[in-house]
């Protein structure tokens, strides 16, 4: 499996070849459900054969080119080991799998090229986000993106909270008469600070500042969202002396040291998408604020063009829709048809590819959320 990336994207979106399978399907992580995955990419190879043929390809041709499909239908340790969706893509000489956080609708499309637009939307969320862990014996940070999360290195964070315990304790000490001058056998007197819940309590929340401060010097100025995971009674007191901006309010209940990689990606996930989500609301503000200024266009006839000139900012797409044709570089024509056919392809694909080979970003939007409820929209560099 191949990591998820803009590279990744572009490599897969200059391959030509007759043959370009791309298949889509959800899949889950509970290994209950997995046979689930196993039948719908089975009935997904059934239909990308069937293109295959349709193109013509002999149904020896299209069985051989489907072999490594065949191999992860019948792979129990693969389909044990999902997230929420499964992208895969074909050819004669290119195998790619990706594994990613999002549930796609079942899709097979057999093309000239690969089809990439569900993927799109998933690559165009900057999804860096951090999830850090609280335990008394371990503090842990790990940084996550939309294929996973790995732990980073904290130089300047105690390692526990035994860790500032100890260094309270040397001070506690500076406030105990171990012995009054001349008079012998007088026991030490601590000069208290209240009764040893509250102690216990500012023992906790020096540890968290300690943390806070190491966490904030190492994050910056990122502004990434943070997700708290660990013991509940922790996230009040880590709130209360927290000066990080993007700490989220709601946290991951249980010890992230002992939960499975994949469990705790997808519940940081689930709370740190809806914050990542704000840029892509304001990019569809923007829209609204450009409109009538002659930088948005609505069309087909006017963003397929604009794509292949790299004029595209940012680029807004019915996720439910498809506009199936073909589209004349050389005359800026457009020419859409009723349905799918071996020789034409999804133009709204075309325009989304052509959109990230040019740097620009890629939204799939529910049609509510649309600009101007189009199919297609776009915000124009110039």
């Amino acid at each position: 499996m191949k990591s998820f990336s803009r590279d990744e994207i572009s490599k897969l979106a200059l391959h030509r070849e007759d043959s370009c399978v791309s298949l889509f399907l959800p899949t889950h992580r509970s290994t209950k459900q997995v046979q689930q995955g196993a039948i719908r990419l089975k009935n997904l190879a059934r239909e990308a054969s069937e293109q295959l043929i349709e193109g013509g390809k002999r149904p020896a041709e299209a069985r051989d080119l489907l072999e490594p499909v065949t191999k992860l239908i019948e792979d129990d340790w693969f389909w044990q080991h999902q997230k929420d969706g499964l992208a895969i893509f074909l050819a004669p000489d290119l195998f790619r799998y990706y594994r990613l956080p999002r549930a796609f609708p079942e899709l097979a499309v057999v093309a000239r090229r690969f089809h990439l637009r569900p993927l799109l939307s998933v690559l165009s969320e900057d999804a860096t986000f951090y999830v850090l862990g609280l335990g008394q014996n371990q503090v842990r940070l790990y940084e996550a993106g939309l294929d996973g999360l790995h732990e980073v290195e904290l130089d300047s964070v105690p390692e526990s909270l035994a860790e500032v315990m100890k260094n309270r304790e040397s001070e506690r000490q500076l406030q105990f008469h171990t012995r009054t001058p001349g008079i012998q056998g007088r026991p030490a007197v601590f000069h208290g600070h209240g009764d040893e819940a509250g102690l216990q309590k500012e023992t906790m929340l020096q540890f968290f500042r300690e943390v806070d401060k190491g966490v904030s010097e190492f994050l910056g100025t990122t502004q990434s969202p943070l997700v708290l995971a660990g013991v509940e009674y922790y996230f009040p007191l880590f709130r209360e002396v927290s000066k990080y901006p993007r700490l989220l309010d709601e946290g991951i209940s249980g010890s992230a040291e002992q939960m499975r990689p994949e469990k705790l990606h997808h519940e940081a996930w689930r709370l740190a998408r809806p914050i990542i989500n704000q840029t892509r609301d304001a990019e569809i503000q923007n829209y609204g604020n450009l409109s009538g200024t002659g930088k948005t266009a609505a069309t087909l006839d006017r963003i397929l063009p604009a794509a292949h000139h790299g004029r595209i900012q940012t680029l807004f797409l019915d996720e439910d829709q498809h506009v199936w044709g073909s589209y004349d570089v050389v005359r800026e024509e457009v020419m859409p048809e009723r349905e799918a056919t071996a020789d034409n392809e999804d133009l709204l694909d075309l325009a989304a590819v052509q959109t990230v080979l040019t740097s620009g970003t890629v939204y799939l939007l529910d049609q509510a959320r649309m600009p101007e409820r189009a199919t297609v929209a776009a915000v124009l560099r110039y």
